[in-house]
């Protein structure tokens, strides 16, 4: 599509179009990269997601465990034959945590409505900013059912393991053996944690 286009309305300049097409979708890919694994490793220095994803090469001072586990997750994605499936429901799970953070936002104002804010958002936006939210949310729903209801069976199992994980008491076994893995891989991948963490 944009080759047709780029050619149709630039002419000669279509290399320079689609170069500058091509520079975006890398400069898109590598944000996004960067944002997944900080989220990762933020979630993981609060103590919300597994230790080791809290850890940086001590060299380069990356987040190689965080974006280890990204690729993971990712690579098994391009395998799908509908991509564009996978995409589009994919992006209604997109929307949904900003839209509880904009809940989040109105609930906090409601119940601590004199504390002190530096930066104080009108009340409209939020309530705008949900309603898109939900609205490309249950567009995708509708849709698409058996892809979401697919897509939900694989987010479930999520719930039971934090609980055991996280919110209730670990066997000692479990712990010990989840020390044991985590020292294997920071031996493996060169990592640690960063000074102002470990």
């Amino acid at each position: 599509m944009v080759v047709l286009f780029a050619h149709r309305a630039m002419g000669r300049l279509t290399p320079v179009a689609l170069l500058l097409v091509s520079v975006q979708a890398l400069c898109s890919m590598n944000t996004g990269i960067l944002a997944g694994t900080r989220t990762l490793y933020a979630a993981a220095r609060e103590s919300m997601s597994p230790e080791f994803w809290a850890m940086l090469h001590i060299h380069k001072l990356t987040f190689v465990p965080a974006a280890l586990t990204l690729m993971t997750i990712s690579m098994p994605m391009l395998l799908i034959e509908n991509l564009h499936q996978l995409i589009t429901v994919l992006g209604a799970f997109r929307w949904f945590p900003p839209m509880l953070v904009a809940v989040a936002v109105i609930v906090h104002r409601w119940r601590f409505p004199r504390v002190n804010r530096p930066f104080k958002v009108p009340a409209a936006f939020p309530f705008i900013f949900i309603t898109f939210c939900l609205v490309q949310t249950i567009v995708t729903f509708i849709q698409h059912p058996l892809a979401v209801g697919v897509c939900l069976l694989g987010i479930l199992p999520a719930f039971p393991l934090f609980l055991v994980l996280v919110k209730l008491r670990r066997p000692m076994t479990l712990f010990k053996a989840v020390e044991r893995a985590t020292e294997f891989m920071q031996k493996l991948l060169l990592v640690a944690h960063d000074l102002g963490h470990g």
